[in-house]
């Protein structure tokens, strides 16, 4: 949600600046690059980060173990089952 607010308010800044000249976009651009690259900012970002690489490997974890379930489930149901005789007729 904060990221939306972030990106919206630089949405808000570009329309603003275009409207006050391009040195007035440049201020804006210039100021909105400052808070970006601000320690508490990149602080948030590289603690986003690791939330989301963990994440992602938690993620891809739990879909390999469902890939794995899902083909014993059908390995089982394939050597449950009998197999089906060839509706063929037999060559003399």
């Amino acid at each position: 949600m904060k990221k939306f607010v972030f990106v919206l308010g630089l949405a808000v800044g570009y329309v603003l600046g275009a409207r006050a000249g391009r040195k007035r976009y440049e201020q804006i651009a210039s100021a909105a690059q400052s808070v970006w690259q601000s320690k508490p900012v990149q602080s948030q970002v590289h603690k986003l980060e690791d939330v989301v690489q963990d994440q992602a490997a938690k993620v891809s974890d739990a879909a390999l173990d469902g890939v794995k379930k899902l083909a014993g489930q059908v390995i089982d149901s394939r050597k449950s089952k009998p197999k089906r005789e060839s509706a063929a007729p037999a060559a003399n």
